[in-house]
């Protein structure tokens, strides 16, 4: 009896040890693309106990005992249960990519609420405040209107695009250097009709010279919009992300809401003057403030005499600009006469309306050779029959012409490069003479002239009463 009670106990000694014996296995882990996973967790799945996991290279090697069930596990793969048997060492695992969805889950971007309820920083304007005033772009009227946004016009070229900024610049990157460095743009983000415009992207603006270019808002007609929504805080970046991380703009154009057709016209005229422009010197003013300056800072009235001697706008009497009077500014600034026009056809109820308006507008701009034209076709169809269905259609085709005059409108390059410019230039040519023929020098000085008088070769010129 007792020897087999030692049997039958070392019998099972044998299995448990059998069961109990650890190995050691390789492998390897791919996708089921072919592509090896890296990082992939083996776990011990009866005491969930991290064993390993995958090198860069997909391989793993772990010491496991016979008859253990292994889980494999990865991010976005599905879990796989592998059993390890006696006599194998090497097993190759292949994980299938999870489809993750997500169930039953609703989104709310915007909801229409009351402006006693809303607790949101928004700012509604709508178009009868802005109709009146012709502009090429109507980011131009909104400055004052909206607490907390600045927008500035960086050059007088109509159509041009301006920075606009709500609460302030929150990024201060400087592009390019010198005098062609600026900021990067951080302007909003404007939804036209539920349309997505960023204006700081996609677009020409001449920053290579530090010049904004035309503005993609400026195709809107003034009198097409129905109302401008500002959004300033977070709920801007809730609703539209990074996008709009400088704040949102969102605006309405208008639509169809008689039953009745209705024509409307609108025509404008407005002027454009430029602003008070600096006093300057001119002809014989100029030239008397020039000798004036040349005879009280040179080094002596000999090093004065002979300056003046060489320069013939100053010297030469007979000069024709000596009594000219040129205003350079009157060249490059104007007093322009503008129109604008535009037609609206729209009409329709809740279930179907339209809209078309086809718009002119012309502008001059004050710096001559600068301009903007646009011709543009707004127009919009909704059908909705029900309240689970709605199509709304939306073209607006339009056409710009802009001039930016000399250079790229930001800077006018090319139009009186030296701030030094003369009204009495382009002198005549150099005398014939030579200073090294200057055979007399005289100076008397009293009490209420200043006397010079020399000779050259040509004969005696004088200055007095400087």
């Amino acid at each position: 009896m007792k020897k087999v009670k030692f049997i039958l106990f070392l019998l099972n000694f044998l299995v448990v040890y059998a069961f109990a014996q650890e190995v050691q296995i390789t492998g390897e882990v791919r996708s089921s693309s072919g592509s090896l996973l890296h990082g992939v967790t083996i776990i011990n799945n009866s005491n969930k106990k991290v064993l390993g996991a995958t090198n860069q290279q997909g391989q793993f090697n772990i010491r496991v005992n016979v008859n253990t069930k292994l889980l494999f596990r990865a991010v976005g793969y599905n879990n796989l249960y592998v059993d390890v048997v006696a006599g194998k060492t090497r097993y190759n695992v292949v994980l299938e990519e999870a489809a993750m969805e997500i169930e039953e889950t609703v989104v709310v971007g915007y909801q229409a609420r009351k402006r006693e309820t809303l607790t949101g920083s928004a700012v509604t304007i709508s178009g009868k405040e802005i109709q009146d005033v012709p502009v090429a772009n109507f980011t131009d009227l909104l400055q004052g209107k909206v607490a907390g946004m600045n927008v500035q016009l960086n050059n007088g070229t109509p159509g041009m695009r301006g920075s606009v900024a709500i609460r302030g610049i929150s990024t201060l990157n400087v592009q390019g250097s010198g005098d062609d460095a600026f900021l990067t743009p951080t302007s909003p983000l404007y939804v036209i009709d539920g349309v997505p415009i960023d204006e700081g992207t996609n677009y020409e603006y001449g920053f290579q010279t530090a010049g904004p270019g035309i503005s993609p808002i400026a195709m809107i007609p003034v009198e097409d919009i129905e109302d401008i929504t500002v959004l300033k805080d977070a709920q801007a970046t809730a609703l539209y992300g990074s996008k709009g991380a400088y704040g949102v703009i969102l605006v309405t154009t208008k639509r169809g809401k008689s039953k009745v057709p209705i024509v409307q016209y609108v025509g404008q005229t407005f002027l454009n003057t430029p602003p008070n422009l600096r006093k300057v010197l001119g002809g014989v003013l100029e030239r008397r403030s020039r000798v004036n300056q040349i005879l009280q800072n040179d080094t002596s009235y000999n090093a004065a005499l002979q300056l003046i001697n060489n320069t013939p706008m100053l010297a030469d009497s007979l000069n024709p600009y000596y009594n000219n009077s040129t205003d350079w500014q009157s060249y490059f600034y104007r007093t322009t006469l503008n129109t604008s026009h535009s037609v609206n056809i729209s009409g329709g109820d809740n279930t179907f309306n339209y809209k078309i308006a086809p718009s002119y507008y012309n502008e001059r701009g004050i710096l001559e050779n600068t301009g903007f034209t646009r011709y543009s076709v707004p127009m919009n169809m909704q059908y909705r029959p029900s309240d689970r269905y709605r199509m709304f259609v939306n073209l607006s085709p339009s056409l710009a012409k802009n001039s930016t005059g000399s250079g790229n409108a930001f800077r006018q390059s090319g139009v009186a490069n030296s701030a030094n410019s003369s009204s009495l230039l382009p002198p005549p040519s150099l005398f014939s003479g030579s200073m090294d023929a200057l055979a007399a020098l005289s100076m008397k000085n009293d009490n209420k002239t200043r006397k010079f008088k020399f000779s050259t070769g040509d004969g005696i010129f004088s200055i007095q009463g400087l």
